[in-house]
This record gives C-alpha cells, sequence and structure tokens, in this order.
C-alpha cells in the first residue's frame, strides 16, 4: 500500500489521517460559525417588504448617476451599517454598482452623494 513507502509503520498512517480529520472539521466549523455571523450582520426589519418599499421609491431603477439599470436590483445601506432600516439610510443600486460603492476609499464620498440625493428627491 502507498502508506507503508510514506509512513514507517501503520499506526503513523492512522495517526495523520486522524489529524487531518480534526483539521478539516476544525475548518467546517469556522466556516458555520462565519455563516451564521453574517445572517446576523442585518437587523431582522431589512426584510422583503422593507426592501420593496425602497425600490418602489427609487422607480425600481438604479440610483447611481447615469445607470438606468432595472433588473438586478439590490439595497444598499448608505452609511453602510447594514443594522440601520430606515428609509432615508438606503437606496436603490444594480448589483455591479453596490459592489461599486463599497470600496473602502471610496465611501465617504458615496455617503454624501447618496444622502444629497434623497435629500434632493425629498424635497421635490
Amino acid at each position: 500500500m502507498f502508506y507503508k513507502s510514506v509512513f514507517k509503520k501503520e499506526d503513523d498512517f492512522e495517526k495523520e489521517l486522524e489529524k487531518l480529520r480534526l483539521s478539516q472539521q476544525e475548518k467546517l466549523e469556522k466556516i458555520e460559525k462565519i455563516n451564521s455571523l453574517k445572517k446576523n450582520e442585518y437587523s431582522q426589519n431589512f426584510t422583503q417588504s422593507f426592501k420593496k418599499k425602497i425600490f418602489k421609491r427609487d422607480n425600481y431603477q438604479c440610483q447611481f448617476p447615469d445607470c438606468f439599470i432595472k433588473e438586478d436590483l439590490t439595497v444598499h445601506h448608505i452609511l453602510y451599517q447594514k443594522k440601520m432600516t430606515d428609509e432615508n439610510s438606503c437606496i436603490t443600486l444594480c448589483r455591479a454598482h453596490n459592489s461599486f460603492v463599497n470600496k473602502k476609499e471610496e465611501r465617504e464620498i458615496w455617503k454624501s452623494y447618496f444622502k444629497r440625493l434623497l435629500h434632493y428627491k425629498s424635497n421635490r
């Protein structure tokens, strides 16, 4: 067998195999923990009906400058705080632009832009 050529004793092979199993189990547990934390990032009020309200207010269209996309829409948190779920803290963006505005080095620019845009829309 292959392990005989790598390990001097069959016990050594079994020990290494058990280490690998444990290591794999630890990795799976870490992934599960990370995924459960991600699920809790959003407020319980961040529901489908809340998202529909935002989409409706924004005429089911991406609010990024000069973007007219009306499909594959997401709700973007203007202040980058996922627990915030009031209508003035969220805006409709297409998936591509939502990813684009999430670059850390440009967040302050987009915060300011989207806050002004919402202010302008609410005063029309």
